[in-house]
């Protein structure tokens, strides 16, 4: 489920709630905003939530996603 990176952390709480959201991948610094002290923040319950991964920023406590980003062999 993608989350527009213009919502704040009521709008992408509501979002992941209602989804079901397991995991989520995200960012810290993109647009100057850490996305998630803007969820935590926001206060809201997200009891499907097990995993938040961080692809860029700080990960405080966080796990940094270590996978690879390459293309499908014969793509580019």
């Amino acid at each position: 489920m993608p989350v527009n990176t213009r919502f704040r952390g009521a709008e992408a709480g509501y979002v992941l709630a209602r989804s079901g959201a397991r995991v989520l991948f995200t960012v810290r610094g993109f647009l100057d905003t850490d996305y998630p002290a803007l969820l935590a923040a926001a206060g809201v319950r997200l009891p499907a939530l097990e995993h938040t991964v961080l692809l860029a920023g700080d990960p405080g406590r966080h796990a940094r996603w270590r996978g690879t980003t390459s293309s499908p062999a014969g793509r580019a």
